[in-house]
């Protein structure tokens, strides 16, 4: 059978018995290669990303980096300003503020990665379906989506949550099911242009399955948009925990999250002389969500289709 060369997302491939293969390895290595040469030079994102590393590596080794336990309360420093034995102070119970952060970033990061993950899964395989099907397909998994987006994001995840009851579980699958409308349309669309594309006419004509041809050629060549959306959701999910923990509908204590610390600072006494209660957790909320929107202001300049040329 003879082999037809088609040209998908820059990349010289063959179309073979309705299987897209790269035809010299060495352009997808070089096109990667000029991928992360890009990223790196994006100083914002590069910095960005070493930040993140470090947050994530914090998490991991919480346990041997907190001087004492997320619980163990200290009952001589009630409220204690920072000092050597506890350099970020105590909390009103007693509590580390370092061993709490630390233990902290496990959750709050567990959370914006968990239903980054959820909304990702749910979205491409609903925009898959959407775009490459369409008709009736397309025309409900739409309606369902601009209904989904047509109520205010805060006010709906705090009506599920308050159903559901305030837990850690309850939050990643809140904000995992109501944040893959936006992956959807974007997955949509770009199935929508890619399979009107000579390798994909040409699996058809070979009887190839839907199915195979959907995610074995479309979704894969959809991935780079879905990958920086997913880092601007992984940003959005942890301020949203943030919010909801901070209102008391989200992660509980004694169980320790970024937005949970923040509930001291509802006192006016608190945020004027007390601020080693608040700043941390709420500075460690915005360096990650700005280190995470870095990441993907780098990785949308890197997977510029324009590089491709």
């Amino acid at each position: 059978m003879q082999a037809k060369q088609v040209i998908i997302d820059g990349h010289r491939q063959v179309s073979r018995q309705g299987q897209s293969e790269v035809a010299d390895p060495r352009e997808a290595r070089s096109y990667w290669g000029i991928v992360v040469r890009r990223f790196v030079r994006h100083k914002l994102a590069f910095t960005g990303f070493v930040i993140l590393a470090l947050l994530v590596l914090a998490a991991i080794f919480a346990p041997w980096l907190s001087p004492h336990g997320p619980y163990d309360m200290d009952i001589e420093a009630f409220g204690a300003p920072p000092s050597w034995n506890h350099p970020l102070g105590t909390d009103s119970v007693g509590r580390d503020i370092l061993s709490r952060l630390l233990h902290a970033s496990r959750v709050s990061l567990a959370v914006g990665i968990g239903s980054v993950l959820l909304n990702v899964s749910v979205g491409v395989l609903l925009g898959g379906i959407a775009g490459y099907l369409g008709g009736l397909a397309d025309s409900i998994i739409m309606r369902i989506t601009e209904m989904i987006l047509s109520f205010p994001p805060l006010m709906i995840i705090l009506v599920l949550v308050s159903i559901l009851g305030p837990s850690l579980f309850n939050v990643v699958l809140v904000l995992g099911l109501l944040g893959w409308p936006q992956i959807c349309r974007l997955v949509r669309a770009e199935v929508l242009r890619l399979k009107e594309m000579e390798f994909v006419t040409a699996a058809k004509a070979l009887g190839i399955p839907d199915q195979r041809i959907l995610l074995r050629h479309l979704v894969p060549n959809a991935f780079p948009p879905v990958l920086v959306a997913a880092t601007f959701g992984t940003a959005q999910a942890i301020i949203a925990e943030a919010s909801l923990s901070f209102l008391g509908m989200g992660v509980q204590p004694p169980t320790a999250s970024w937005g949970n610390m923040l509930t001291d600072a509802q006192s006016i006494g608190v945020l004027g002389s007390m601020p080693w209660l608040w700043l941390p957790a709420g500075l460690l909320i915005v360096v990650a969500a700005l280190s995470i929107n870095f990441v993907g202001d780098g990785l949308r300049d890197a997977l510029d289709p324009r590089l491709k040329e």
